[in-house]
């Protein structure tokens, strides 16, 4: 036996014993009522005989509310408190209004009959609704239940095919790195235009499928909530030397100019996060760029650290700078892919088609180190894309 147990039972007690003693008191006050009233009827007159059968029966009518769940204690205080008055008016056949009293007699009976059934059908149909509303809870509770486990169930595959995508996505890389070193270097053996467009093609279309891939698998790490940041200060200067080598291919064949600056600046923030954010702004900017260049920085105003992206390109217009944040959302027509053209190589449009995904990444991503992500953009005149991060709070002392 637990220690709350005699704690329980000992309530238990006190409030069978507080029971007992309100049925009680409750009979007491209606045989008092009714006792009292039926002294006084030999000496009241007609009026003052059906006052106190109104005072009576309007007595016993309060009561029954309150007893409805308790018929029995109902019946013993109606009698108790009616019951004398009752027998008093109807043994005295010498009242000259005797016949009067009789009839208001069965007039008030037959209503205290008559508002006892309504009562009682009226806690019936409570009880059934009560009962079926415990039955609806006790369904929603099940069905509750049934899309917890069903969610549990979909977490666990999330996480598991996120486990495999993470597993496979070295693997997936190494191939795609090692033939685009492979492109690179043959194109530096070959010196016929026809070979070169060729290898140049390829360039082109394995960087394409480097960046599928990347958004792809990255895309499916946030859905399945396996990016978790390691907020600390990150300096740019590495970020920046490690973007180089690789946006810059893309920013040389589209004839772009690449600057950078605020390398010394820190944001606080994740490492693989901070460099995966920037390199998809670098790249959706070189992609949507036709002329002049991108000029990619940091600049800190007061504990905030803008990192802006700005490029020269033909801008954004109002309804699409509402949905460029999109999942799947690409600004401007469907680029061609390499083919074959009539007495010529294969050809490739400088632009490429990505999946639609890199800003939406951008979004996520930010979201989850905490910083926000602004655009602003004129038609005709390019875009600057800024994350902004704040400066940790500090502690207290």
């Amino acid at each position: 036996m637990g220690p709350m147990e005699p704690m329980a039972h000992e309530s238990v007690r006190a409030l069978r014993r507080w029971d007992v003693h309100n049925g009680l008191f409750v009979l007491l006050q209606g045989a008092l009522t009714g006792g009292v009233c039926a002294w006084h009827e030999p000496l009241a007159s007609g009026l003052h005989q059906s006052i106190l059968l109104i005072i009576v029966f309007t007595w016993v009518l309060g009561a029954m509310p309150s007893m409805l769940d308790r018929l029995g204690l109902f019946a013993w205080h109606g009698v108790l408190t009616a019951g004398p008055l009752v027998t008093a008016v109807v043994v005295d056949t010498a009242d000259a209004h005797h016949p009067h009293l009789v009839g208001s007699l069965v007039l008030f009976v037959g209503l205290v009959v008559w508002m006892f059934k309504g009562h009682l059908a009226l806690v019936v149909q409570l009880q059934r609704e009560k009962h079926r509303l415990e039955q609806l809870r006790l369904s929603l509770a099940q069905e509750a239940a049934q899309a917890r486990n069903a969610q549990v169930a979909a977490q666990s595959i999330i996480r598991a095919k996120t486990q495999l995508m993470a597993a496979t996505s070295h693997d997936l890389r190494q191939p795609l790195l090692a033939l685009h070193l492979y492109a690179r270097q043959l194109q530096g053996h070959l010196c016929e235009p026809g070979h070169r467009a060729l290898v140049d093609g390829m360039v082109r279309s394995l960087q394409a499928l480097e960046t599928l891939s990347t958004d792809f698998l990255e895309d499916a790490r946030l859905e399945g909530g396996a990016a978790a940041p390691c907020p600390q200060w990150v300096v740019l200067e590495p970020i920046f030397q490690s973007l180089a080598p690789q946006v810059g291919p893309c920013a040389f064949d589209r004839g772009l100019h690449l600057a950078w600056y605020g390398a010394r600046q820190r944001v606080w923030g994740d490492p693989l996060m901070v460099e995966r954010v920037l390199r998809n702004l670098i790249l959706n900017a070189i992609e949507h760029t036709e002329h002049g260049g991108v000029l990619v920085g940091a600049r800190r105003c007061g504990d905030q650290v803008r990192l802006q992206v700005w490029d020269s390109g033909s801008g954004l217009s109002p309804p699409q700078q509402a949905r460029v944040f999109d999942d799947h959302y690409r600004v401007g027509p469907a680029m061609d892919i390499p083919g074959e053209h009539p007495g010529g190589p294969p050809t490739a449009t400088p632009k490429r088609r990505g999946t639609g995904l890199g800003l939406g990444i951008v979004r996520r991503l930010s979201h989850l180190m905490g910083a926000t992500v602004h655009l602003r953009s004129q038609p005709g005149r390019g875009s600057v894309f800024e994350v902004v991060f704040r400066d940790p709070a500090p502690l207290g002392p």
